[in-house]
């Protein structure tokens, strides 16, 4: 969605996704992605504060190897897929709907950019 990019693009910790360079994008979920390393909360930590400001949000894309039945049909390991492990730990979907307003989107940045700036409410 161009206004959450517009509004999340100079967001210190947040990585933005990134439309297909060969066609266009349905946008039926916004993932973006909290860089740790940058911000003092992780995933989990920021998705809690957004809650705390009655933002619901969501983590889509769980690793099939982070489910119990294939941990424990096939054996898999959290460890083995880094990459994969490492992109869930850092993802969150946030809202995004048809009748969604302007004036939610940017209410949900407002909010984001408060949290990983580490200001106050």
């Amino acid at each position: 969605m161009a206004l959450y990019d517009e509004l999340l693009a100079d967001v210190p910790g947040v990585i933005r996704p990134r439309p297909p360079a060969d066609g266009d994008c349905s946008w039926h979920l916004y993932v973006i992605g909290v860089d740790a390393t940058r911000v003092r909360l992780d995933r989990n930590e920021v998705i809690d504060a957004l809650r705390a400001d009655n933002i619901g949000t969501s983590v889509h894309f769980i690793p099939i190897h982070h489910h119990s039945f294939y941990q424990e049909r096939l054996g898999c390991k959290k460890e083995e897929f880094r990459h994969a492990t490492h992109l869930y730990e850092r993802s969150i979907s946030l809202p995004l709907f048809p009748t969604m307003q302007a004036d939610e989107v940017r209410a949900v940045a407002r909010s984001l950019r408060r949290i990983l700036s580490g200001s106050p409410h």
